[in-house]
């Protein structure tokens, strides 16, 4: 059957107290390494966006969690969250906010 991405969510109890705190995307997403497959449409076009995202506040998120917003913001029409709170912007000072797509 064809893929887009083969892999695994995260299986392990470490954020059991705060799950229900956590974002669709961050529980959602498939673990980094994962078989990914260069020829898919999708991932074809999820690998342009990380592309023309490099350089931006996005390139900041890991890989596999910026598919995994991606996806759900596609899908589920979710504006994705900005995960590092501690990053200001420099032009306002104030919490990044990733734009919507």
């Amino acid at each position: 059957e064809p893929f887009a991405v083969l892999g695994s969510t995260y299986k392990g109890h470490a954020w059991d107290n705060f799950k229900s705190e956590l974002p669709s995307s961050l529980l959602n997403h498939l673990n980094g390494n994962a078989h990914y497959n260069m020829t898919h449409p999708l991932f074809l076009h999820l690998l342009s966006e990380l592309n023309a995202e490099a350089g931006s506040h996005y390139s900041a998120i890991p890989y596999d969690y910026r598919i995994s917003q991606m996806i759900t913001e596609g899908r589920d029409g979710v504006p994705p969250e900005f995960p590092f709170p501690d990053m200001k912007d420099p032009d306002t000072g104030g919490a990044l906010i990733l734009a919507a797509k």
